[in-house]
């Protein structure tokens, strides 16, 4: 099997908030703490998966792992707030839960 090559880059965005911006409160513990919405670009043609691991390097006690979701298809550039990719597994987030 040969190797997959790795992307130069990979592009996130979300609509509900800027580069280097203040993440929405309903997005965060203090608010509804759903996940916003995340769209992505850059994924290699021959990807088979694509993971996403949000995280926040300006928690007060250090980085803390939102959310990390897997074996989202690579045809799929987004997700809406507070979905679940369908056939996406959830590993264990920062506080110890599966899900953001």
């Amino acid at each position: 099997m040969p190797a997959i090559e790795a992307p130069t880059s990979l592009t996130v965005t979300s609509p509900a908030f800027d580069n280097g911006g203040a993440i929405p409160r309903e997005f965060t513990c203090k608010g509804a703490n759903t996940s916003p919405p995340l769209a992505w670009s850059g994924v290699p043609k021959d990807a088979r998966s694509v993971a996403l691991v949000v995280d926040d390097p300006d928690a007060p006690s250090g980085t803390y792992i939102h959310w990390v979701v897997y074996n989202i298809d690579p045809a799929q550039s987004s997700i809406a707030a507070g979905e679940v990719p369908a056939g996406a597994g959830q590993a264990l987030n920062g506080g110890g839960h599966l899900g953001y």
